[in-house]
């Protein structure tokens, strides 16, 4: 028979690597708020052991029945760069520079890919948008600068208008981020909603 063989994790920003072990607890409740995933499985499932994006990999080593491809979440590195202040401000200069670093490193020890979220539907339990939503379009355009170092690497993203129609300034942000890191970008949502076909006129 035909099932799943292939899955990617890590999407919209939400992954589980790099980490630092003192914000763990608020990556567990941020994966239950946004993907529904119970906090005491995700805290019984894994040891919680790895710190970098390669040491995460090698966790799953030998542990998954089906080939996986894990992104590198903006939100993950943000928090592991940031701490809390990745839910309240943009990033320095400095600070840009070490989550560019980190992401070279993530990427060049398996990440495939850079995801972000800016999308409004994306907050976190506590009600703060997630940290990936606090950055600057200046700071996703120079994670995506890193992308096009690494061969084989893609985008992926969701803003506000893959669930309610892009205005022009988000087409031209992916555009940019495309672009940028010379990657084909890719969403994962594709709203479609019947009242909005009566938006037009008659439809008959």
């Amino acid at each position: 028979g035909h099932g799943v063989t292939t899955v990617i994790g890590g999407n919209c920003s939400f992954g589980l690597a790099p980490i630092d072990p003192a914000n763990a607890p608020y990556l567990r409740e941020l994966l239950a708020k946004v993907e529904g995933m119970p906090v005491d499985a995700l805290e019984r499932g894994a040891d919680w052991a790895w710190r970098d994006f390669g040491s995460y990999l090698d966790a799953l080593e030998g542990r998954l029945a089906v080939n996986a491809g894990f992104m590198v979440g903006h939100c993950a590195l943000r928090t592991y760069v940031l701490g809390d202040a990745a839910l309240e401000r943009e990033s320095t200069d400095d600070e840009l520079a070490t989550m560019a670093r980190v992401l070279a490193e993530s990427l060049a020890a398996g990440g495939i890919g850079f995801s972000t979220t800016r999308s409004r539907t994306h907050p976190a339990h506590n009600g703060d948008p997630v940290p990936s939503r606090q950055a600057s379009e200046a700071e996703v355009l120079a994670l995506c600068d890193v992308v096009e170092g690494h061969p084989g690497t893609s985008l992926e993203a969701i803003t506000s208008g893959c669930i309610s129609g892009f205005d022009d300034a988000e087409v031209e942000l992916l555009a940019q981020m495309s672009a940028h890191a010379a990657r084909p970008l890719n969403w994962n949502v594709l709203n479609t909603e019947s009242a909005m076909a009566d938006a037009g006129g008659d439809n008959a």
